[in-house]
C-alpha cells in the first residue's frame, strides 16, 4: 500500500478520534440517521459512543501493521469490538 493511501486511512482515524474525544469531553453527541432523524446522546450514552469511536478508529490504523501481522491484528481488533459491544449486555 502506498504512503498516500496510508495517510488517507490515518486521516480517517483522526476524524474518528476527534469525534470520540469530543463526545467524551462534552458528554454530548448529536447525530442524524435516515429513519430516526436527529438524535442527541447525553451523559453516559455519549461517553460510551465516544469510547466506541475510539475503538473504531483503530481499524484504519491497521494499514501501518506489517503485512505478516495484519490477520492477527484484525482478529484482535474484532474480538475487542465484539467484547466491548456485547459483554455489557450479557452482564445485565
Amino acid at each position: 500500500m502506498k504512503l498516500g493511501h496510508r495517510l488517507l486511512f490515518t486521516a480517517i482515524a483522526l476524524v474518528l478520534v476527534a469525534l470520540g474525544v469530543m463526545a467524551i469531553v462534552t458528554e454530548t453527541h448529536t447525530g442524524s440517521s435516515r429513519y430516526s432523524g436527529v438524535r442527541t446522546l447525553i451523559g453516559d450514552d455519549a461517553v460510551w459512543f465516544g469510547q466506541t469511536c475510539l475503538l473504531l478508529a483503530v481499524l484504519p490504523l491497521l494499514v501501518w501493521v506489517p503485512r505478516a501481522r495484519v490477520g492477527l491484528a484484525v482478529a484482535a481488533w474484532w474480538l475487542s469490538l465484539v467484547a466491548w459491544l456485547f459483554l455489557p449486555l450479557m452482564w445485565r
